[in-house]
């Protein structure tokens, strides 16, 4: 069974408030039978976080109860989701390319003998978690971004920036944070 099906657990809308308690004496451990969304799981991480006891258990009214470990496990699998379906939509979006080798300009003239199926195995092979460009962490995943017409956020810029800096020596970047912009002279 391929890796992505076995994350199919449900989801489910979570709306009761959330409780932190101790196991009771004899309660066996939670089963994962859905998935809330996303920020009641971080919300319930966060709040036994801040007790700096991990064995207690977050509760929900409408949903029941999630260990410490459940509830990072979940978050993770929500993460997962995530960047798979960035992945299917990135390979959708290059089979809908119509790549125009006569309008490839200076300075990308090497890319012309990159085909569709070239594109789609560097999608495939890319590391969607966490990995350095230089002291820069960076999420794989946010390299998605440079597709379609996508807003691209800092994370996916800095680190296309940063990866451009280690294959090109010549390139420097100067963070704009140092330029003043409020001096109108």
């Amino acid at each position: 069974m391929p890796f992505i099906e076995r994350l199919s657990l449900p989801s489910v809308e979570v709306a009761g408030k959330l409780d932190v308690r101790s196991f009771n004496i004899g309660q066996p451990v939670p089963v994962i039978k859905a998935i809330p969304q996303l920020e009641k799981i971080e919300e319930a991480i966060a709040a036994i976080d801040n007790k700096s006891n991990k064995a207690l258990l977050a509760r929900w009214e409408d949903y029941g109860f999630a260990t410490y470990g459940q509830l990072k496990l979940k978050a993770r699998v929500i993460k997962a989701r995530n960047n798979f379906k960035l992945v299917e939509d990135t390979m959708k979006w290059i089979d809908s390319l119509a790549f125009r080798v006569a309008s490839i300009a200076p300075p990308f003239k090497d890319m012309e003998d990159i085909t569709k199926v070239d594109h789609k195995q560097a999608v495939h092979d890319l590391n969607l978690g966490r990995w350095y460009v230089g002291r820069h962490e960076q999420n794989g995943c946010e390299f998605l971004d440079f597709r379609e017409n996508l807003w691209l956020h800092s994370g996916s810029i800095i680190g296309g920036l940063l990866a451009l800096q280690s294959e090109n020596l010549d390139v420097a970047i100067v963070n704009p944070r140092f330029h003043d912009f409020d001096d109108a002279d």
